[in-house]
């Protein structure tokens, strides 16, 4: 199909709520404050972005989405949602804008009722992310797509870690 469309979940991870019985499964370590002194046993409530267990969570959970909303949005976003994401990245692709443009309100409206922001998103055709499809498109730059450059890191201070140590074994 000639009109390609992309988006992402924005948050996927921390959308995902651990059951009260599970939290101690992503239970870590972590430090108080800034000074680096202090270390405090932290339990997360959501998903973490780096767990093993997230992205098959994340996945289950979608995929059980997609059955709640089957009935009431159609087979064709089941479908999409079903077999066009992978984690929270979703790509799909479409014969004509007009079908693109009606997936994406479609798709954005019943994920938005699991609690799912689909943001981000980019197509072949520009037109298909503009609402209304009687709205002039050129209005729209290659700006309005753009994706913002990464900006550099912000610095990190070295921790002496042989006295981190000697902290924590006390």
């Amino acid at each position: 199909h000639p009109v390609a469309m992309t988006a992402d979940i924005r948050a996927f991870f921390h959308m995902i709520h651990v059951i009260d019985e599970d939290v101690a499964a992503l239970r870590f370590l972590f430090f108080e404050d800034e000074t680096m002194k202090n270390i405090k046993d932290v339990e997360s409530l959501v998903h973490i972005f780096g767990a093993s267990s997230s992205p098959t969570v994340a996945n289950f959970t979608l995929k059980y989405h997609a059955d709640r909303i089957r009935e009431k949005y159609g087979e064709e976003i089941f479908w999409q949602i079903i077999l066009s994401f992978y984690v929270d990245d979703f790509l799909s692709s479409f014969p004509d804008v007009a079908t693109a443009r009606s997936v994406r309100l479609r798709l954005t409206a019943a994920l938005a009722e699991g609690g799912f922001e689909l943001t981000k998103w980019e197509s072949s055709h520009p037109e298909t992310l503009v609402d209304d499809p009687s709205a002039p498109v050129s209005t729209l730059t290659p700006d309005t797509f753009a994706t913002p450059q990464a900006q550099d890191p912000a610095p990190v201070e070295e921790t002496d870690s042989k006295s981190l140590n000697e902290e924590i074994e006390e």
